[in-house]
Formats: C-alpha cells, structure tokens, sequence
C-alpha cells in the first residue's frame, strides 16, 4: 500500500509541527564530527581555491563542499557518523580522492592532500587507514560505535557502556534497575556525579529535571539498542557550548537511509544462568544470594526512505520485564500486599517492566535546508522497590514506582546558506510524571517504622503519595562561520522547567522509630496537602568560541556566560494534621545567579604527520542546579519534626485505624515554629554558584593498524561551596572547655594532649 503526496505532505508536517509547538535549556548544539586538512602542490605550496567534496551514504544530500581558504586550509563541520570519501579538484591539477574516512563522535579527521600538474579528469584515488588522532580539538571523548554495542559485553545500555569510557567511574550511576530507587551520576577525574549529563542528540534528559542531588528517572533510562549509531562519552575539556564538567553521554540515533532496512533484537535470562560466590559458610552466616529470576527485552526496529535524497524514517519499539528478588526481605503470608499463589518459596521480589517507542523524520527542504524531527515515549513500571541506604525491609514496607507520561519531543533546523556559514536551531519539550506510592493493600491505617534495634523497616512504605509532574521546554540556536584556519561559533541556550511535588503520607507522619517494639518518637511531616510548584525560569546561557589553526598549531578559544533564575509561585498551603495552614507570597529571583567562565585549550601536531599531537586545556565550568537548589527555600516544601511517642493504649502505632494521628500519644514540637514560613530556609544574597576548574595536558599517539595510545595530567579545583549557618547563635552562645586527654602510649607523643569542646 502506498502513500499518497497529500498523506505524505500531511504526515511530515504533522510530526514537525508536534516538535515545534513543544518548543522552548539547555539543549546543546551539534556536536557533531568533522574533516579538515591543507591541499599542497608537488612542491609544498599550498593551494586555495580547490574545491573540496566530502560524501557519505550518511549524509541524506549525498554530499557537501567546501573551498580552501588563503592558507590552503579547509574545514568540514557537522558531519553525522559514517564512512566518507574525500574529493579534491582543482583547474590544471589531478583530482585526488581520499577514500575511508570513518568518523565518530565529535572527532575532526586530518585529511590532507597533494595535487599533481595534470587534466582535471584525471583522478589519483588514495585509500589507507582512516585518521585516528585529532590534532585540531582538546576535547576528551570516547565513542562506541553501532558494531561495538552490539559485540562488546555489557555494552548495550549507556550506563554499562561507561566501562569502556577511561577513568569513568559508573558505579554511583542512574537508576538502572527495577531494584533501586536511587539516580547518582557517574564521575571522572574528580568531577562530582550530580554535574553528569546525559543526552539523545545533544538534548539534555532525565537527571536535569529534577536538579542536583535529586532521585528522578527520564528518557534514557532504558536503552533503545536498535535505534543507536554510537554512544559518545565526554570525559574532559569540553568546549564553551557546555556549562558543566563531568561525565556527558550522549546517545546519537540513527537516521534512515536510502535503502530499507530493519533489525530485530532479542535477549533473555533466567536465574540458572547465573553463579554466585555464595558458600555453604557464607548462608550459614546469614548471607543470601538475590538472583534476577528471569528478564527478556524486544527491540525491532526499521527505518528507509519515504522519498530517496529528500526524506527518511526511522521507528523503534523497545519492550522489556524483569523479575528480581530482593535480599533478605520474604513475604509474610499474612500480609495482605502478598502475592497469592507463592507456595513454599516467600523470597520477595519485583517485576519491572518498561516500553520505549521511538519515531524519526529527517526532511532534506532544499539543498542548503534541513529540518530533523523526533519523538521519543517511555513507561517505567519499577516493581516493588527498595530505597537507597536502606537496611533490612519487611516486603509491606517496599513501594511502587512508576514514570508515565514520560516523553520528549525534538526539532532541528539546519541551514548552510553559504559553503562557510553554518546556522542550527533546536526545540524540544520533556514531560515525565514520577510516582511512588505504598500498595493500596496496606489501606490508610498503616505508618511507616523503623526498629532501630534490629534496623528494620516495616508498616508499610515511607514514600505512600509521592508525586512529582515536570514540564521542561528547551531552546538552542547557533551560528557557525568555517573557513580552512578559522572555526568561529556563538549561540544562545535556553531552558525553562515547571515542577509541582507532593508527598502525603498517612496521618502526616514520615516514620515511628522503636528499639526492639518500645516506642520512641515519630518524625511527623509538616507539609499537609500541598502541590508544591517550583519554576526554573532561565537556565540560559550565551558563548562564543574559535578554533584557529596556524600551520600545525589550532587555538581552540571560548568564553561563556551563564545565568540562572528560579523562583516559587506562593499561593495557600492547607492546614495538616501538626502544621497550620500557610499563605506564602511568590518569591522570585531563588536564586538569581550569572557566572562569566572562560575555555582555553591547545593542540600541536607534533611531527606534521597528523599523527601524534601534544595538548592542553583550562577551563571553568558551573555546577549543575536546576530546580534541587529552589526546592530548599520552598515554604511549602517537605517539613520534618521530631516528637516523643508514648504508646499509652498499647495499640502499637500513633495512628488510628482511619488515619489520624493518635494526639494524646504524641508529644508537642519543640519548636513553635514548626510548619510556618519562619522555619524555611534562606538564600544569602552573597551566596554563588558552585563552579570547578579544569585543567590537563596531555599527548595523543597513533601506533597503526587502529591502534593509538594517550597520556594526560588531569587537575579538578572545586569553588563556591555552600553551607548552612543558623544565623540565631553566633560565637558568644559557646564556651570553650578545655581538658587534658588521657595517657595511652598508642596515642601521638603517649596522649596528655590539651583538648578543647565546645558547649
């Protein structure tokens, strides 16, 4: 069945118009792979004027070109992966043809070329091993391309793919699992996991929504193998278009081609596929072992052309479930959150389950006009989960957690009015609804304790309503002038964020606490029935950077400013059951922040050979904020006091059957103030944003034969730490006590040491 050109037309305007009304953070700009190199004569003269042709199969107008400058010099951008051939011509001179240029990631190949006297329909093509040293950018990056996700073990997610990035640490890294609640992100070099990155295309996802330090899911979270070109790990000395350091994914999606095509993957397990180091000894200690009891994932996907040279698709679906136990937490028959027919084995477990729908259009306008659209879904269901830093649970005191809607639309413009002037604008809007509640088997009469005797946690789940809706709207535009010595860019960045919370918990108490059943206190919570709403106003940015090459020297030179605003909507928080009702003003300008950071990096190709290349690099970057620094200022945020509790009925629990809190048992606050504006915190108007610096020297080496080797000395300094001071005491509330410290021939100089506490 075909299409007809008034369905077609329909289609594509329909899926463009989706991207662009999603429109307006930072979405960053193509940070795409490039080509450059000088052309010379017989006798080491360097040509201008030579007309230079990069092809590929990848590119959806076949080819583009370019002119060499004065300086003989030319330089290709934006270049999406592949394998290209170059071509050279020039009036009087032999064509040379440069075949095999495989490209990746952000990486500038060094193609250089020498044209001998003859007709220009005489053609000398050269083949050989493609560059693998770039002698032109400082940036640190490594890529996995198609093949090597596919081959290597482990590979297959951008979280376990980390391993293979050097000096990445991905232990503390997103959540990855339907086992844990808990999203920290990878570090290299010293760089701290909350200004990790991750990104589809350069569009940021997931952890940015919710901000530092916080536990938020997001697009990315599952991999869509099938739908990835190459994964790109940036690891260092990241240009001006970047406001933060640390470890930056970015998964690049394929795009079609002129040619149908599909692929289908499918994987699975079960628990005998498994082994663990669990000995006879180990079990009679205590010890379990948690297997995954069974996973599968389907992932086909497809993509071609709806009209050769003028317009590809490429579509995916991603369908994955897992089970896995849980250690040391069994099902209590009793309970009524206990799945039924388990028989003899009471070992707790989760069921995850995730669907990733993917759609891409790539519409080649005109010859110098592009327009790229994308639509990316996702549904986690996490099963019964276990938070971070938990001890042991009893299985009713797990929760579910769930991302859905969980979606981000994208469009991209691209122009090249001109062989030297390169213009990109980018769209793109994420919604992601985050839940976690406790099973409604456990009904309202239920709270949360924690033996601290034991360690253990059991009731039910602390996290029984908690909700969290995000709404992030990002724009980017960009203007490029290359020519062969110069590599001038600036833009602008934008980003926007709308976040509304709430955390209920039954009878408004976080947690009762015991020691081995006796009852102790309760932490009560003081936020009532409020939807929070915070707004990131402008994560914005605007820079401008140059690469200028000079014979084998390029400057790679780039300066940025950055400016953050969030605020708070005010409005009424209901009265709860410990905390009054409050009316909050909007507070605007929390905070309100601008940073000028400055880029500075150098590569030197050692030998002229395009082989080995000395480098170095210093920077400034800004810590990653987003909502999590406004969320601590909120009045109406999430508000904890502790009270003494005393059983007095001997009913076990400070709440009543309906859901109130038992009052006679619960003692009053020691603070007056609990659950009223003068307990939030403030911001100190003198208070910066967190900032690092960056800095390394290294050199890069091509053995041959697709080998190459490096070396680097990496420095991270951290500046602008923030910390809390309680502004009601100062130095005179304390009196110094000083005291000798005991004799002890195992203490430095056999202890008799002056000590000093404070009171």
């Amino acid at each position: 069945m075909g299409l007809r050109s008034g369905s077609l037309t329909s289609l594509v305007a329909l899926l463009l118009l989706t991207g662009a009304l999603a429109a307006p953070g930072t979405v960053h700009a193509q940070d795409r792979a490039g080509i450059a190199g000088t052309v010379e004569d017989e006798t080491g003269l360097v040509l201008p004027g030579v007309s230079v042709e990069a092809a590929s199969p990848a590119l959806i107008e076949q080819s583009r070109s370019v002119v060499t400058d004065g300086a003989g010099l030319y330089h290709f951008i934006n270049l999406p992966p592949g394998t290209y051939s170059v071509s050279f011509s020039l009036q009087g001179f032999r064509t040379v043809v440069r075949d095999g240029i495989v490209l990746e990631g952000s990486f500038t190949a060094n193609v250089d070329a020498e044209l001998s006297v003859g007709q220009i329909a005489e053609t000398v093509t050269v083949s050989g091993e493609a560059p693998l040293v770039d002698v032109v950018n400082t940036r640190e990056q490594t890529v996995l391309v198609t093949d090597e996700v596919n081959a290597l073990p482990a590979a297959q997610s951008i979280i376990s793919g980390m391993q293979y990035a050097p000096g990445v640490d991905a232990r503390n890294n997103f959540l990855a699992t339907a086992g844990s609640s808990s999203q920290r992100g990878p570090t290299v070099h010293g760089s701290t996991g909350a200004d990790s990155q991750g990104h589809i295309d350069g569009v940021e996802t997931g952890t940015q929504l919710g901000g530092r330090s916080q536990s938020v899911g997001g697009i990315g979270l599952v991999t869509d193998e099938a739908s990835i070109a190459e994964m790109v790990f940036d690891t260092g000395a990241l240009s001006a278009e970047f406001p933060q350091s640390g470890v930056r994914t970015n998964m690049i999606p394929k795009a079609g081609a002129n040619t149908f095509s599909g692929e289908l993957f499918l994987d699975g397990g079960r628990d005998t596929f498994a082994d663990s180091n669990l000995t006879p000894e180990l079990e009679a200690a205590g010890f379990a072992f948690a297997p995954t009891a069974w996973n599968y994932s389907l992932n086909p996907a497809f993509g071609g052309p709806l009209k050769e040279d003028k317009l590809w698709f490429f579509g995916s679906y991603v369908r994955s479930r897992s089970k896995s136990y849980r250690t040391d937490i069994f099902f209590d028959p009793d309970e009524p959150s206990t799945p039924e027919g388990l028989g003899d084995d009471l070992r707790a477990f989760g069921e995850g389950a995730s669907s990733v729908q993917n759609i891409r259009i790539t519409y080649q306008v005109s010859q110098a006009n592009k327009v790229t659209s994308a639509f990316t879904a996702q549904q986690n269901d996490f099963g019964r989960v276990v938070g971070t830093g938990f001890g042991r649970v009893a299985s009713e005191a797990l929760f579910n957690g769930t991302s859905d809607p969980n979606y981000m639309s994208t469009t991209r413009w691209t122009s090249t009015p001109t062989d030297r002037v390169l213009i990109e604008a980018t769209f793109s809007y994420q919604r992601l609804d985050l839940a976690f509640r406790d099973f409604d088997e456990n009904g309202v009469g239920r709270v949360a304790f924690n033996d601290l005797a034991t360690g253990l946690q059991s009731g039910t789940s602390i996290l029984q309503d908690f909700f969290t809706e995000d709404h992030r709207r990002m724009a980017n535009a960009s203007v490029s002038y290359v020519t062969g010595s110069h590599n001038f860019k600036a833009g602008f960045q934008y980003g926007n964020n709308i976040q509304y919370g709430r955390w209920k918990n039954n009878g408004d108490i976080f947690q009762a606490a015991t020691f081995n059943g006796f009852p102790l206190y309760v932490l009560v919570m003081g936020n009532g029935d409020a939807e929070d709403l915070r707004k990131q106003n402008c994560e914005c940015g605007i820079y401008a950077q140059d690469s200028w090459t000079v014979d084998r020297f390029t400057v790679n030179l780039g300066v940025r400013y950055d400016w953050f605003i969030g605020s708070l909507a005010g409005g009424t928080r209901p009265a709860g059951y410990f905390s009054p009702e409050v009316v909050a003003d909007p507070i605007n300008d929390l905070p309100n922040w601008s940073d000028w950071s400055g880029r500075f990096g150098v590569a030197y190709d050692l030998f002229g050979t395009g082989r080995t290349a000395l480098k170095a690099f210093a920077g400034r970057y800004v810590a990653n904020e987003a909502l999590g620094i406004t969320n601590v200022f909120s009045p109406f945020g999430f508000l904890f006091d502790y009270r003494p509790w005393f059983d007095a009925n001997g009913d076990g629990t400070p709440i009543n059957p309906d859901g109130t809190p038992q009052y006679a048992e619960i003692s009053s606050s020691f603070n007056p103030n609990f659950g009223t504006p003068t307990t939030a915190n403030r911001l100190d108007p003198d208070a910066s944003r967190g900032s690092n610096w960056e800095y390394n020297v290294g050199v890069e080496h091509e053995l041959g034969n697709s080998w190459s080797i490096s070396a680097k000395w990496i420095r991270r300094e951290f500046g602008n730490f923030r910390w809390g001071d309680n502004t009601a005491v100062d130095a005179s509330n304390w009196a110094a006590i000083p005291f000798t410290g005991p004799a002890d021939s195992r203490l430095p100089g056999g202890g008799n040491q002056q000590l000093t506490v404070y009171e």
